[in-house]
């Protein structure tokens, strides 16, 4: 039955790819709607294709949200570039979607697309990535840091956020200790046992309890309380950060 649906799916794509394009274009003529709009698309997709197990274009949406949140939310900011960009994204999912469809699927072809669009994007903001599964606290974290030049990558799940720490580089990482699937603890233990370029990067951990216990080599370089001071403490500790990476 999965694999039905997941056939459905992927059957379903290639309209949903128009519709995608024909979003991305309207931001021409750009409005809040719209570009929210554009947004929710692309984060329903890669929903959906996380579920069916389609990584590939998971990861695509994953780089085209970020893209389209970098923009802040000011429509000012749209430019034939930034449009152009956004329909590359589109054209990769449509490979990836051509490939997943193959009998013996080979993304290697669309992972190099898609590094390439990205390698092309002109970024040199501090990239973080917030795991929180709160919704609503993650906008409060990501409100309290929109002053500061960051490319905030959001997720709600820590096997979803480890997924990303172990394939691409982030200056600094953000968790809430209740953090669902992979909890903030054992997040930061995988991460520090891995053997990759993120396993020594500031980690920020958030709770809402002051009595915390660490294991050998999953304390957090920094701890804050969920109250409500946490906006306030939370900018502090980023500015600190980013002023030795800097």
């Amino acid at each position: 039955m999965l694999e039905g649906l997941r056939k459905s799916y992927l059957e379903a794509l290639p309209d949903r790819s128009d519709d995608l394009e024909l979003l991305v274009l309207n931001l021409n003529d750009a409005t809040v709607e719209g570009y929210n709009e554009l947004f929710r698309y692309v984060h329903s997709i890669k929903g959906s294709a996380g579920t069916y197990g389609i990584q590939i274009i998971t990861k695509i949406c994953h780089q085209f949200e970020n893209h389209i949140a970098s923009l802040n939310g000011d429509l000012d900011k749209i430019t034939a570039e930034f449009v152009n960009q956004s329909i590359k994204y589109v054209d990769i999912i449509r490979l990836a979607v051509n490939e997943a469809s193959a009998c013996q699927p080979d993304f290697s072809s669309v992972e190099k697309e898609l590094e390439r669009v990205y390698e092309k994007m002109p970024s040199n903001r501090v990239q973080v990535l917030i795991a929180e599964s709160s919704p609503s606290m993650a906008m409060i974290y990501k409100g309290a840091l929109d002053n500061l030049s960051l490319e905030i990558t959001i997720v709600s799940d820590g096997m979803e956020a480890l997924g990303l720490l172990l394939t691409k580089k982030y200056d600094f990482v953000i968790t809430s200790k209740t953090v669902k699937t992979l909890n903030g603890a054992a997040l930061i233990s995988a991460l520090r046992m891995s053997e990759t370029a993120n396993s020594q990067a500031k980690i920020i951990l958030l709770s809402s309890s002051n009595y915390l216990e660490f294991g050998i080599g999953i304390k957090p370089d920094y701890v804050i309380l969920k109250d409500s001071e946490v906006s306030d403490n939370l900018l502090s500790v980023a500015e600190e950060i980013i002023s030795t990476i800097e």
